[in-house]
């Protein structure tokens, strides 16, 4: 079996893997699923590091970890060392404070091989936009520094058994329970479950395994037949570049969507002889691609974050030409320079030390973001005040500081804490039932502004209850003709759609408050059909549907911080949603069917709804922190609005003057 010997088409897989991740990465239109590049750079490591291992476990009878895991450092840790380095000196001089702040903590991720845990145990609705994440792409690494650890114990576990059935089966086995992972998670509806599945090694091992089998199959002598070798080139190619060309960005991946382009790829590793394959992926251009492919990988991504922080719009041909070329560059200069030389040092005394080296610095990297953590982002580089009035326009100009934006950011959900909910409607003390007006606040995650809405109109009125629903966001919901439910146990989504579809409550109700962002986009068209629904249990209730605002894509908080106004939370270059004709192009069905009050926040925060006429904040309070969540001043700011500007419209639908006690 040959266990050692080069395979020149591999290093041509490596190209084709890490060009469509390049090609996703810059938006190149044509490559909306080439993130698959990362799956492929899984089955090839699980083919390689099995065939090194099983190698010499044949060849000698047992396996020297320590050899093993002092080549990985040499081949892995010298160049992303250098990018890590790098990408720290442009981040302390380029970011601001709560920026370098979010760094400072995938900086330490990074450095210990653990960022895809960081960057799942921080990912949720309200994450820092990919954009600002200079190390996202680490997390794969680290997905794959992981496999290596336990991966030969596995293998050298697997070898006590003699027969290649019993191990092909181990290891299928493995990847089974892997893909098992993926099944389980996706069917419980747990939240976040897209993002642990798409982060965590556990769930990616069935990539690796996939690899791992063609170690087993690639010399059985069905597979050397010419006729198979090109069929299977055939197929390979072609399931990789369906996948790179179809798949979208869907929250069940991998799972069966990773499957097409791992056994693409296996396929094209076992078809070395393969006419096709020498001809597309073992052609001299192709193969020094795929030598540069990990330091292609490692730079072009913190090029791609550094140009959009600094220009904002690199969408542009010229623009993407010009963040290729610099990351081929680079990429040549970090094979040649750095990658090369350790990974065969010709000093054996180098050759001897890189893993300390490697390693300490690495410890000095992981305390560098550290401290950029627990200063606050290195918030003694910036003079600020210490606090503010919200109202004190003087103060607009000033950097807004890390607590600053967190307290922000948690402050829309204040009154919230003590609020009616619908599944808290027995509580006297929260809930008052006998009130003639009963307001259901319902919506996605921008629910709790449409909350803070009602409250600067109707918190001092004694005719008003505000029932919260608690969002609509992670349940899945199941919707017929006439019913609804929901299936999913965690934050409540079954029992609070039970509560939502009885009739019992519906008559209960006399109005629905329905905010959303995106809310008349066609995906929203679930949320408009559960309304139709309540109204049909109760055709008295007065349906309120307030429209969206500004998007950016950047959080609101940074652009402050970074341009020194607020002006530049409306700049073209990074508002990514604005639709003043929102409910006139809606193609959803009951937007023009319902009877509801329409609210359009455009009409009230922009002049002529034109974009650059728009309310970006309220005295030194953004209209969002994030990118789109209202802060509670602004919400509260444009309830006001709605109150006087929308107020015959509202008594007209049954609710009290909104102007009474303002």
């Amino acid at each position: 079996m040959r266990k050692t010997s080069y395979l020149k088409h591999i290093d041509g897989l490596r190209a084709l893997a890490v060009l469509s991740v390049l090609l996703f990465h810059f938006d190149v239109l044509g490559a909306s699923g080439g993130f698959v590049g990362v799956d492929i750079f899984f089955v090839i490591s699980g083919f390689l590091i099995t065939r090194l291992i099983t190698g010499e476990i044949e060849e000698t009878g047992k396996f020297d970890f320590a050899n093993f895991y002092f080549r990985r450092i040499r081949r892995l840790f010298p160049a992303l060392i250098l990018v890590l380095l790098a990408s720290s000196v442009v981040v302390i001089v380029l970011f601001t404070p709560e920026t370098l702040f979010e760094f400072g903590g995938s900086l330490a991720a990074a450095a210990t091989s653990t960022s895809n845990i960081w960057f799942w145990n921080e990912s949720g609705y309200f994450e820092s936009p990919a954009q600002l994440k200079p190390l996202l792409h680490t997390w794969s690494l680290s997905v794959e520094e992981q496999f290596y650890l336990i991966w030969p114990i596995t293998l050298f576990t697997i070898s006590i058994f003699k027969s290649s059935i019993v191990r092909i089966g181990l290891v299928i086995c493995i990847g089974a329970i892997s893909f098992l992972l993926n099944y389980i998670l996706i069917h419980s509806a747990s939240v976040n479950y897209s993002k642990t599945i798409f982060f965590l090694a556990p769930f990616r091992v069935f990539e690796f395994t996939i690899g791992a089998l063609g170690v087993f199959l690639i010399d059985k002598n069905f597979i050397r037949f010419r006729f198979t070798q090109e069929l299977l080139g055939i197929l390979g190619i072609s399931l990789c570049i369906l996948s790179i060309v179809t798949e979208d960005k869907h929250s069940n991946f991998p799972y069966v969507y990773a499957l097409p382009s791992c056994i693409g790829a296996l396929l094209i590793i076992m078809a070395e002889n393969s006419y096709l394959i020498r001809r597309l992926l073992s052609n001299k251009l192709v193969v020094s691609i795929g030598l540069i492919s990990y330091s292609l990988y490692l730079v072009h991504w913190p090029i791609l974050v550094f140009a959009k922080y600094i220009f904002l719009d690199v969408s542009s041909t010229i623009s993407i030409l010009t963040m290729f070329g610099l990351s081929l560059l680079l990429s040549i200069l970090l094979y040649k320079f750095v990658e090369c030389p350790f990974r065969n040092p010709r000093s054996t005394v180098i050759k001897s030390r890189v893993h300390l080296i490697s390693i300490s610095l690495l410890v000095l990297i992981f305390i560098l973001g550290l401290s950029m953590r627990f200063s606050d982002g290195w918030n003694w580089r910036n003079l600020k005040s210490d606090e503010f009035d919200s109202t004190d326009s003087e103060h607009i100009g000033e950097m807004l500081t890390i607590d600053q934006i967190n307290q922000g950011k948690s402050r829309r959900y204040k009154d919230l804490q003590s609020a009616c909910t619908i599944l808290t409607l027995d509580d006297t003390r929260r809930c008052h039932m006998n009130r003639p007006v009963q307001i259901l606040v319902f919506g996605n995650s921008h629910e709790p502004d449409g909350f803070n809405m009602l409250m600067r109109l109707y918190e001092n009125n004694s005719s008003v209850n505000l029932i919260n629903f608690g969002t609509t966001n992670n349940c899945d919901i199941e919707i017929g003709s006439n019913f609804f439910s929901s299936k999913t146990d965690n934050l409540d989504c079954k029992k609070r759609f039970s509560i939502l579809g009885q009739k019992e409550f519906a008559l209960k109700i006399t109005h629905i408050f329905h905010n959303t962002h995106h809310g008349f986009e066609y995906f929203a068209k679930g949320m408009w059909e559960l309304m139709r629904i309540i109204q049909q249990n109760n055709p008295d209730i007065h349906v309120i549907s307030t429209g969206s605002y500004i998007a950016t894509t950047m959080e609101c908080a940074t652009l402050k911080n970074k341009f020194g106004s607020y002006d530049a939370c409306k700049s073209k270059d990074v508002v990514d949603y604005f639709n003043p004709n929102e409910k006139i192009n809606s193609k959803i069905p009951e937007t023009k069917t319902l009877q509801y009050l329409y609210i359009n926040k455009y009409s009230l925060l922009c002049e002529k709804n034109l974009l650059d006429s728009c309310i970006t904040h309220v005295g030194n309070i953004p209209m969002f922190y994030d990118q789109h969540h209202l802060s509670y001043e602004f919400a509260r700011y444009l309830g006001e609005l709605i109150g006087r500007n929308y107020r015959q419209e509202l008594i007209d639908a049954g609710l009290p003057d909104p102007i009474k006690d303002l």
